[in-house]
């Protein structure tokens, strides 16, 4: 026991040491800088170093900012070369886990093109396998699949075996986010082998926590914690905080699956804190957002409201920042040219953010308000031993007050937009861009509120099926007027073949729903100044409604996906309009309600949804 005390004792004099040592090289950095007759070269080395000792010490932002003005120096000097390259580098990994994504990328572009003038095979890799990691940070799947393959290939290139299963063990992270857990566990166990002989802890641990977060994810819960420990256990021996707060992070979401809330509530704490203390502030961001969820499903609400609201405002100091950052890195590198234009849009980027924490805000208050109202209500009229099935009742009535609550104010901003764009003639070219830009977010989000509020109508079985005689040609017909406005704005055609009449058997307000959906996701997937061809045709005991665009089209997996499994993902639009995922599915579950069901043929960048409804 005395031995073990005077280890422990020892260790923390000695990291007690290392840390003091740094902020005393910090301090001693900063004072330097201060001296005004420093030259440019003095400036620069000193900053580099101020760089990599807040880097050395877990603080990204800190770093971030001192990289930023060693590089702002650099492209100052005569002999830049592969000194610029090495600092961008430099700069784009702080600046990325730091959050400031839009500022890392740039960074990242320019030292790949200063690798092409300046060859540097080994720093072109790492710059390769950075791009990917901003890209994975940001969810952007494909693009960060992408650059994780260019890494590879240079890593095999310059037979790097370190880079190697590092590239792996990223790809297999795609993988895994893209819900390929057969390819991600191969991805990852070769990654591991080269690390296990070339005893690469750093990466090991790394690969080990990714191996069990994939077990997790398929619910394999007993295969979790042999390699979630053996990560933990490496990382708290090379001093990996990140990974040390992630390992805690996973062990929470293992607890809570396994019923052990008390468990899982230390282990958030823990990873909480220690993400605060190193600076990892995207980290602590996924934390607090995990945290909440868990929660939220454990019953706990007033919790889960606290966390969800840390969570929302860190995401929004991160972008915030990422802003701020952007702005300060133009005036620096353009002010010698005056470029006023276009640091008046930086500015304008800045001001619409503030006003979009003031509406966030807002609504956060709004919900402060519904969740206590709701609590209040729960602890007055629920006993504690409420089962399970009240509370997920009590979820789906959640949801479905939300939607109806978003959807009045929703209706009414599309509807003044839609007025605005129609008297064109009143508004120069740049005012009607961005009118038309601000009516496919406001339709987007109607478009959503009204899926989640079917959804929700469906879940808590409040959406009866009631079949009437209608005329299915004039539903149609109203429905492709509401998508006028949408589909001029993209320059696209409706072509019908309708027929006066076309009497059939259905739910009337279901099947309006489901061609209201069709005919909104062909407006999205459709490409500009293209043509939407929708025909209803007369069978013998059935009519059929056919509705066909030209776009991007449907992969054969997500097909079966959609028609087999019932799982879809959600994907943006030819304009970046931002999808759910929810329609196609609530169209395939209202048509197999009137006993129909949804077609979906895709080739050659054409995509034709069709369904049959009995003829009256």
């Amino acid at each position: 026991m005395n031995l073990t005390f005077r280890c422990l004792l020892l260790y923390l004099l000695l990291r007690c040491s290392v840390l003091h040592a740094s902020e005393t090289r910090i301090d001693s950095l900063q004072s330097v800088l201060r001296n005004s007759k420093l030259s440019d070269a003095e400036k620069l080395s000193s900053y580099e170093l101020l760089g990599m000792e807040f880097e050395n010490s877990y603080q990204a932002a800190e770093a971030t900012e001192a990289y930023r003005h060693a590089v702002a120096l650099c492209r100052k000097s005569d002999n830049k070369g592969d000194k610029l390259s090495s600092l961008l580098y430099q700069y784009a990994v702080m600046a990325t886990y730091a959050g400031d994504y839009d500022n890392a990328i740039s960074a990242l572009d320019e030292t790949l093109k200063q690798t092409e003038q300046y060859p540097n095979e080994t720093l072109r890799a790492r710059t390769l396998m950075q791009t990917g990691m901003v890209y994975f940070f940001q969810q952007k799947w494909d693009q960060a699949l992408y650059f994780y393959q260019q890494a590879l290939n240079a890593a095999e290139k310059l037979k790097n075996r370190e880079g190697i299963s590092i590239a792996y063990n990223n790809i297999a992270n795609i993988y895994q986010k893209q819900q390929q857990p057969k390819q991600a566990f191969d991805h990852y166990n070769k990654a591991l082998k080269i690390q296990r002989e070339l005893a690469d802890s750093a990466s090991m641990c790394n690969c080990l926590m990714n191996i069990a977060t994939n077990h997790l994810e398929q619910n394999q819960l007993k295969e979790v914690p042999a390699p979630l420990n053996e990560a933990l256990d490496i990382a708290k021996k090379i001093g990996d905080n990140e990974i040390i707060a992630l390992c805690y992070m996973h062990l929470g979401v293992l607890y809570s699956k396994t019923g052990e809330i008390d468990k899982a509530a230390v282990m958030l704490k823990q990873a909480e804190e220690l993400s605060l203390e190193t600076g990892y502030e995207q980290v602590r961001q996924e934390i607090l957002h995990t945290a909440s969820t868990i929660f939220f499903e454990a019953g706990n609400y007033k919790s889960a409201y606290e966390y969800l609201k840390e969570s929302e405002t860190l995401r929004d100091t991160l972008m915030n920042r990422q802003m701020l950052g952007k702005t300060q890195e133009f005036e620096i590198r353009y002010k010698s040219k005056e470029n006023e234009s276009e640091l008046a849009l930086h500015k304008q980027k800045l001001k619409n953010l503030h006003l979009r924490q003031i509406f966030l805000a807002v609504i956060l208050l709004l919900l402060t308000i519904l969740v206590v109202t709701l609590f209040i209500i729960r602890k007055r009229n629920r006993l504690q031993n409420r089962k399970l099935k009240d509370l997920n009742e009590t979820k789906d009535k959640l949801f479905s007050i939300i939607s109806h609550d978003l959807k009045s104010p929703a209706i009414a901003q599309k509807v003044a937009i839609d007025t605005m764009i129609q008297r064109a003639d009143k508004y120069d070219e740049e005012t009607l861009v961005m009118l038309k830009s601000f009516n496919n977010v406001a339709e987007s989000q109607l478009s959503l509120l009204q899926n989640l509020l079917n959804w929700a109508n469906m879940q808590t079985g409040k959406m009866s099926y009631s079949p009437i005689p209608f005329n299915l040609c004039e539903t149609i017909a109203k429905s492709i007027e509401l998508y006028a406005v949408s589909a001029k704005n993209k320059g696209i055609q409706f072509v019908s073949d309708l027929p006066e009449n076309c009497m059939v058997r259905a739910d009337r307000q279901m099947i309006n729903t489901v061609v209201r959906n069709l005919l909104n996701n062909a407006v999205k997937f459709s490409e500009p100044n293209g043509t939407i061809r929708v025909a209803v045709s007369g069978h013998d005991g059935y009519v059929r409604v056919s509705i066909a665009n030209r776009g991007r089209g449907m992969p054969q997996q997500q097909i079966d996906d959609l028609l087999v499994d019932g799982k879809t993902t959600s994907k943006d639009g030819t304009h970046g309009e931002k999808g759910s995922g929810l329609g196609l599915i609530i169209c395939k579950e209202l048509l197999e309600r009137n006993n129909s069901r949804l077609e979906i043929e895709s080739r050659e960048s054409k995509t034709t949804f069709s369904f049959n409804l009995p003829k009256v």
